[in-house]
C-alpha cells in the first residue's frame, strides 16, 4: 500500500500553519533576514521582537503573543538601548515589568566563543517561542563564513537546541550586489539551502524627506517553503515626540 493516500490529500483542505506572525513567519521554522550593513535590520528586528512580545500588529500583519528571546551580539549598548527605548515610546510606552519582562528576554553579548553552552541553557531556561540572532556571524564566533562545514554545524545545532516548535530569525549580512549578479548573503551559500525562509531588507528608491531621516525600505521575500512571506511589504518610519522623548512608528 503507497504511505500517501493521493486522494485524501488533494481533496482535504490545507492545515493552517500556526503563526507567529501572520504570514510572515509560522512555528517551527528557521528565517534569514538579510539586509546590507546599515540597512536597519536591528532597528526592524527589535521592533519585531516587541511586537510579538505584546502581541501587537507587525507591519500591518496580526501577531499571536509570545515568548522572545534577542541573542544581540552586534549593537553597541548606546546603539541598542536608543532602538529599544524609541521603539517602546513609538509603542505607547507599554509598562516594562508588567507588559514586557514576562515575554521579552534580552542576552547582550552573552554568546562568546562557547556560544552553544550558554545559548542552549538560556532557550531551555526561557522556553521562547521566536529567536532572534543578532546577527549570525557575530552570536555564533563564525571562523570561516564561507565554510559550508561550519554553517551546516551551526544550522543543525540550532535545531537542536531550540524548544521544540520555536522559531529562529537569522539576520545576516547580505552580499554588496554586483551587476549581472543575483542578491545572495555574505558567505557560505548553505546558509540559504538549509533554512526554511529567506527576507531581505531593501531600501525603496528615493531619498528621505527633508524632515525624515529614515529612509523606506521594504521587506522582499526570497524563498520559503509552504509558507511564509509571499509578497513584498513596504515600509515607512515616523519620528514622533511625546513627554518621555522621541519614539519611532514602523509603518506599511
Amino acid at each position: 500500500m503507497p504511505t500517501v493516500n493521493l486522494a485524501e490529500v488533494l481533496t482535504t483542505e490545507p492545515i493552517a500553519p500556526d503563526w507567529i506572525v501572520e504570514g510572515f513567519i509560522p512555528r517551527d521554522t528557521i528565517t534569514i533576514l538579510a539586509g546590507l550593513e546599515g540597512i536597519g535590520k536591528s532597528s526592524l528586528s527589535y521592533y519585531l521582537a516587541l511586537s510579538v512580545a505584546l502581541g501587537r500588529p507587525f507591519l500591518g500583519l496580526n501577531t499571536t503573543r509570545r515568548k522572545v528571546l534577542y541573542f544581540d551580539n552586534e549593537n553597541s549598548s548606546p546603539d541598542m538601548v536608543g532602538y529599544l527605548r524609541s521603539l517602546w515610546i513609538g509603542l505607547g510606552c507599554p509598562e516594562p515589568k508588567v507588559e514586557l519582562d514576562p515575554f521579552l528576554t534580552l542576552e547582550h553579548f552573552t554568546l562568546g566563543p562557547h556560544w552553544q553552552d550558554t545559548f542552549g541553557y538560556v532557550c531551555k531556561l526561557q522556553s521562547p517561542d521566536l529567536i532572534i540572532v543578532d546577527t549570525a556571524n557575530a552570536c555564533f564566533s563564525i571562523k570561516d563564513e564561507n565554510s559550508n562545514a561550519e554553517a551546516a554545524e551551526i544550522i543543525g545545532f540550532i535545531q537542536r537546541a531550540r524548544p521544540a516548535r520555536a522559531s529562529v530569525v537569522l539576520m545576516k549580512h547580505e552580499r554588496e550586489p554586483k551587476e549581472g549578479m543575483t542578491k545572495s548573503v555574505r558567505g557560505a551559500k548553505l546558509w540559504l539551502g538549509a533554512v526554511d525562509q529567506v527576507v531581505y531588507l531593501h531600501r525603496q528608491p528615493g531619498r528621505p524627506s527633508a524632515t525624515d531621516r529614515y529612509h523606506r525600505t521594504r521587506l522582499v521575500p526570497a524563498k520559503h517553503r509552504a509558507y511564509g512571506l509571499d509578497a513584498t511589504i513596504n515600509i515607512s518610519v515616523e519620528e514622533l515626540s511625546s513627554p518621555a522623548g522621541k519614539g519611532l512608528i514602523f509603518k506599511s
